[in-house]
C-alpha cells in the first residue's frame, strides 16, 4: 500500500536532491495528485530542454499552470537586441525577457535575422523551477557568419583578387587589373557610368 503523505514527501525529498527519476517513481505513485502531476510536468521539461526541445517543455508547463520566464542572450550584441523579435506573441516582454502566463499567448520559439549572419539554433544557458511555481529558461542565439560573392568582370585583365568576403573581414581593397596595350581608367559598380580607381570594401559590408 502506497501512503500518500509518504509518497509526496519521498518525492519531494528527490526532487529537491536532483533525483529526477527516483522522484517521478514517487509521484507517478500519487495518482491524482495536482502538485505531483506538476512536478512530473517538471521533469519531463528538464529532459525536453536538454534534449533542445524548447517549445515543448514550455508548452507543457504553461498547460499546468506554470508561468515561463525565458531570458535570451544574443551575443551582447546591442543593436541586434534591440532590432530583434525574438518571439512573436502576446507576451509581456522587457529587453530579452520574456514572461508567459498561459499557453495561448506563446506563439513558438523563432529564427532570427541578424545582419551578415544566419541564425543556428538556440543554446541552453540554465533552467530551473522555482517552488512560487514558476519556471526560469535562460538561452543563447548561436550563428553562423554569411559569406558574399566578389563577382567581378575584368574585360578580358588579369588581377589577383578573393573571391568572396564576410561581415566579419577587415576592410580590403581590390588589386586593379592589367591588360597590355591598354590603360585602366577605374571601376564601375553595377554598370554604373561613374568610375572609381580604387574599389574597396569596407568591415561590416554585406551582399553579393
Amino acid at each position: 500500500v502506497i501512503f500518500p503523505k509518504i509518497a509526496y514527501k519521498n518525492a519531494e525529498e528527490l526532487f529537491a536532491e536532483g533525483k529526477y527519476e527516483q522522484a517521478e517513481s514517487w509521484y507517478n505513485a500519487l495518482g491524482d495528485h495536482e502538485d505531483g502531476e506538476i512536478k512530473l510536468t517538471v521533469i519531463r521539461a528538464y529532459s525536453q530542454i536538454e534534449d533542445g526541445n524548447y517549445s515543448e517543455a514550455i508548452e507543457s508547463l504553461l498547460e499546468k499552470g506554470v508561468c515561463v520566464t525565458i531570458s535570451y542572450d544574443i551575443e551582447n550584441d546591442a543593436t541586434l537586441m534591440a532590432s530583434a523579435v525574438m518571439l512573436l506573441s502576446t507576451s509581456n516582454n522587457d529587453g530579452n525577457t520574456f514572461t508567459y502566463t498561459n499557453k495561448e499567448a506563446f506563439d513558438g520559439m523563432k529564427s532570427q535575422s541578424r545582419v551578415g549572419y544566419r541564425f543556428d539554433k538556440w543554446s541552453l544557458v540554465s533552467y530551473n523551477y522555482n517552488e512560487d511555481n514558476t519556471f526560469n529558461l535562460s538561452l543563447s542565439s548561436e550563428w553562423n557568419v554569411e559569406t558574399y560573392e566578389i563577382n567581378i568582370d575584368l574585360d578580358g585583365g588579369t588581377a589577383n583578387n578573393r573571391d568572396s568576403y564576410t561581415i566579419e573581414d577587415a576592410t580590403f581593397s581590390l588589386e586593379n587589373p592589367t591588360k597590355i596595350g591598354y590603360t585602366f581608367m577605374g571601376w564601375s559598380c553595377n554598370n554604373s557610368e561613374d568610375l572609381s580607381m580604387t574599389a574597396t570594401i569596407e568591415q561590416g559590408s554585406h551582399g553579393d
